[in-house]
C-alpha cells in the first residue's frame, strides 16, 4: 500500500471487486472522508472505524458489513429476477408494447414491436418513428405523442398507419409515464393489430351489399303483364333460396304452415269488427242516422 492512502485502496477495491464487503479503518475521524467512503462504488463501504477501537468493535463491524453485503446481493438478485419476469411477460404479450422518451426515441420495445417495425430483437431501441413510418403516419403519431406529453392525457383510437411500407390498422392506447415530480417524460403505447379483422369485416359488408342489390333487383316487377312476371319470379326464387338456412324453398310443409298462419291471421283480423257490428241494434243505428 506504499504511495497510496487507505481511501485510494478502498476506492480501487470497490471498483474491481464490487461484491466485496469493505470496512474502512482510519486514525482520524473526518466527516468528509466518511461521507465519501459511504458513497464509493454506488453502495460505499460497509463499515467505518476510527482508531483506537476494541477488538469486539472490529468483530461487530465486520459481521454487520458481511450481513449488509449479503442483503445487498439478495436484493439485487431479487430485482434482476423480477425484471426478467416482467420482461418475459411483456415479450410474450401478443401485441406490440413500447416506450418513447421526450425526444420520441424508443427506450423500450418488446419482441412484437421489433417484429412489427421490421427489426431484430432490441434494434428498435434508440430509433425514432422517422425510421419506420411513412410521412402521413409519422405526422399523425407525432401529434398524438406531443399531446400526451404536453397534457398528460390518455389516447385511445383506431388508426391506420403505414409501417415498414405496409398499411396496417391498430387499436391503440397510449398514456404518459410520469417522473417523481408528476411530469410526463415518456409515452407508453400498446397497439393491437386488427388489420385481419378489418379486412374480414369489409369482405362481409361487401357480400351483404351485393345480396341486398340482387334482392332489390329481383323484386322489381315489370309492367308488361302476367307473362312478364315469370323471369323476375324465377330470379326472386333463386335469390331467396340463397338466403334460406335449414329450409327448402319448395318444402310443402312450409307452404302449409305459412297458409295456416295466414288463415288464422285473417280470421282474427275479421273477428273483432264482425262482433262489434253484430252487437249494434239496427233500429238504434237508424234512429241515430
Amino acid at each position: 500500500m506504499l504511495g497510496e492512502s487507505g481511501f485510494d485502496l478502498a476506492e480501487e477495491i470497490t471498483e474491481e471487486h464490487p461484491d466485496t464487503a469493505l470496512v474502512l479503518i482510519t486514525a482520524t475521524d473526518d466527516p468528509e472522508l466518511a461521507r465519501k467512503a459511504f458513497g464509493l462504488g454506488g453502495h460505499g463501504v460497509h463499515g467505518y472505524l476510527v482508531k483506537p477501537f476494541w477488538p469486539g468493535q472490529l468483530l461487530i463491524t465486520a459481521m454487520n458489513a458481511l450481513r449488509r453485503r449479503e442483503l445487498e446481493v439478495s436484493e439485487r438478485s431479487y430485482r434482476l429476477n423480477l425484471e426478467e419476469r416482467r420482461q418475459k411477460i411483456i415479450d410474450m404479450a401478443p401485441m406490440p408494447i413500447y416506450v418513447k422518451d421526450g425526444s420520441y426515441r424508443y427506450t423500450f420495445a418488446n419482441g412484437q414491436a421489433d417484429e412489427l417495425a421490421g427489426r431484430s430483437e432490441g434494434q428498435l431501441i434508440g430509433e425514432t418513428d422517422e425510421a419506420i413510418m411513412g410521412p402521413e403516419a409519422l405526422e399523425q403519431t407525432r401529434a398524438d405523442d406531443e399531446q400526451i406529453l404536453g397534457d398528460g392525457t390518455t389516447h385511445r383510437a383506431e388508426e391506420t398507419l403505414e409501417i415498414g411500407g405496409v398499411e396496417r390498422t391498430f387499436q391503440t392506447v397510449k398514456f404518459p409515464l410520469l417522473n417523481e415530480k408528476g411530469q410526463a417524460t415518456a409515452v407508453c403505447g400498446i397497439s393491437i393489430d386488427v388489420t385481419g379483422q378489418r379486412d374480414a369485416f369489409d369482405v362481409s359488408l361487401s357480400r351483404v351489399r351485393r345480396r341486398s342489390d340482387r334482392l332489390r333487383i329481383a323484386f322489381l316487377i315489370p309492367q308488361s303483364g302476367p307473362a312478364g312476371l315469370w323471369g323476375p319470379s324465377c330470379q326472386t326464387s333463386a335469390t331467396l333460396a340463397s338466403l334460406l338456412y335449414g329450409v327448402k324453398p319448395r318444402d310443402p310443409v312450409v307452404f302449409a304452415e305459412a297458409a295456416l298462419v295466414l288463415a288464422i291471421s285473417a280470421v282474427l283480423a275479421a273477428l273483432l269488427p264482425a262482433r262489434r257490428a253484430a252487437s249494434i241494434d239496427p233500429a238504434t243505428a237508424l234512429r241515430s242516422e
